[in-house]
């Protein structure tokens, strides 16, 4: 997980969400450079991001909407530039203590990112352990291995 908005509690309770949404491990990574590392050692491409080794076989990958001050929207594209991570479902958590009008935009800019589902914070447990299920389901159906989540929040 990356996050940057949730106390330890918070983050394991949603871990356990996670869990109990069929997710068997779920990794927590707490900073940007601990899933997004520079390759200096490609002929090809000296200096190009690529996905950490620790979420290359992850198939959710859960983005806070602000990561050490990053967009979830930039971060997002970063993580599927990697060859590694091209079909990963994603699940952004943004913030929806906005404006109406702010959180339908946010729900269509996260539409255009390619995230996969978004759930507005604050939410509550039960409503992660469900998506979580979702797209446990969903992954199912294009016979990816689903055992490991990342939700990415930085703490």
């Amino acid at each position: 997980m990356i996050a940057t908005e949730f106390s330890a509690d918070r983050l394991n309770e949603i871990i356990t969400a996670l869990r109990a949404g069929g997710w068997e491990e779920v990794r927590l990574l707490n900073q940007p450079a601990e899933f997004l590392q520079r390759e200096e050692n490609d002929a090809e491409n000296p200096s190009r991001l690529v996905l950490h080794r620790l979420l290359s076989d992850c198939q959710l990958i859960v983005l806070d909407d602000c990561v050490s001050g990053h967009s979830a929207f930039a971060l997002s594209h970063l993580i599927r530039a990697g060859a590694e991570i091209k079909n990963r479902a994603m699940l952004l958590l943004a913030d929806g203590t906005r404006s109406s009008a702010e959180n339908d935009a946010t729900v269509v800019a996260a539409y255009v990112a390619g995230f996969d589902m978004l759930l507005m914070k604050p939410f509550d447990n039960a409503d992660l352990e469900s998506f979580a299920q979702r797209i446990l389901k969903h992954t199912a159906k294009f016979n990816f291995t689903a055992t490991r989540a990342v939700p990415n929040f930085v703490g």
